[in-house]
């Protein structure tokens, strides 16, 4: 199993949604398990989501 940084995982996450029609074509790209790219993309997206959020509070508090 790799160990991949929140910031690489959260790249790998935004790489299948923008590059990729499959899971199984990602996993193959980057010789990953099937197990190992769900973790990735579930984690990815938490990590995209929060990033999201983070950025909307910011804006909004510079508004005030």
């Amino acid at each position: 199993m790799n160990n991949f940084t929140n910031k690489q995982t959260q790249t790998m996450y935004l790489d299948w949604f923008n590059n990729y029609l499959s899971t199984e074509k990602f996993a193959e790209h980057y010789n990953l398990s099937m197990v190992e790219v769900e973790n990735i993309l579930d984690r990815g997206r938490k990590l995209n989501y929060l990033e999201a959020l983070s950025n909307e509070v910011n804006y909004l508090n510079k508004q005030n």
